[in-house]
């Protein structure tokens, strides 16, 4: 809903988001098959480990996935969405100072400090 305000995403940015999502991909992930929970499997891991007294295991997670071939995969998507994005803008304002109040009172504050 574009009420005007900027914060709303154009066509071709939209566009450009939806290709980098497509370019992230997990090879050798099956994902119609069933797979363990790996937070749960360590949970479960090291409740054993404590129970029997034995050293921890180390469970492999399926998911693993190795983000710098992620990125590499996507790389020319991510430049181009960089690209199509709107500069920000920057807002400067300066802050109003208030004049000094002129000190009237006659009492020499220096000397109070002093003493």
């Amino acid at each position: 809903i574009d009420e005007g305000n900027g914060d709303t995403a154009n066509e071709t940015l939209v566009n450009k988001a939806v290709e980098l999502i497509r370019h992230q991909q997990m090879r050798g992930v099956d994902w119609g098959a069933s797979f363990e929970n790996p937070a749960l499997t360590d949970f479960w891991n090291y409740i054993e480990s404590i129970a029997i007294d034995i050293p921890l295991q180390q469970s492999e997670n399926a998911l693993d996935v190795d983000p710098d071939a992620i990125l590499a995969n996507a790389r020319a998507q991510i430049e181009d969405l960089e690209m199509s994005l709107p500069e920000d803008e920057v807002k400067t304002t300066t802050r109003k100072r208030k004049a000094p109040t002129v000190d009237d009172s006659g009492v020499n504050w220096r000397e109070l400090y002093d003493t």
